[in-house]
């Protein structure tokens, strides 16, 4: 009980000597996505989008920080493919076909913010991606490809981060980062699915 009451005490006094601030970011998203199942390996060209979101940052001293996230994004990727066809003996190529795969995501990074000079700082941690939307989007419709909903990714996944942040003129700054798809995040009965994703954007704190 002691040391519980110590813990609880030590932890008190240093969320009441943090200092805490908030913000707002918004930014690009470039995201890849790759396939992988049974040594067979497809990747997508990256897919361009956007992010948007805000931030707690509890500043513990001059150079270290915790930060939380809530961004708003879409992963993905893209792909032309030939669309043949059997008649006979013969392959017809009737076209191509540019498909994209779409996961929108609300993100929730947990990060460790390091501050080398006082505007410079380097951080880590993991994000935690939230999926509520899944979108296959095809300009080329038959039978096999069709547009709607994809329900093989999971509903949470995890991508390690890192990245840097500038802060360049009175509380705007300028930040990016990498998320290292590492964990699939298909279902398990669905193809192995990994995606990388960099981002870069600015930022205001209050």
């Amino acid at each position: 009980m002691k040391k519980l009451i110590t813990t609880i005490f030590t932890f008190s006094t240093l969320i009441s000597f943090a200092q805490i601030s908030y913000g707002v970011k918004a930014g690009y998203t470039n995201s890849t996505m790759k396939w992988k199942e049974e040594g067979i390996q497809v990747e997508f060209d990256p897919r361009a989008s956007f992010y948007i979101g805000s931030f707690i940052e509890n500043k513990i001293s001059d150079k270290f920080s915790i930060q939380s996230e809530i961004i708003y994004t879409e992963l993905g990727g893209k792909k032309s493919i030939e669309i043949t066809r059997l008649i006979g003996s013969e392959i017809i190529t009737e076209g191509r076909a540019n498909i994209q795969y779409i996961n929108k995501q609300i993100q929730v990074p947990i990060l460790a913010k390091y501050y080398f000079l006082p505007n410079y700082s380097l951080l880590g941690g993991l994000n935690v991606g939230l999926s509520y939307s899944g979108k296959f989007k095809t300009d080329y419709s038959n039978d096999y490809l069709q547009n709607g909903d994809v329900e093989d990714f999971k509903t949470i996944s995890f991508y390690p981060m890192i990245g840097a942040e500038f802060e360049f003129y009175k509380k705007i700054f300028a930040e990016a980062r990498y998320n290292f798809g590492l964990f699939d995040s298909a279902k398990s009965d669905a193809v192995n699915t990994y995606f990388n994703t960099f981002q870069i954007g600015l930022g205001y704190k209050f």
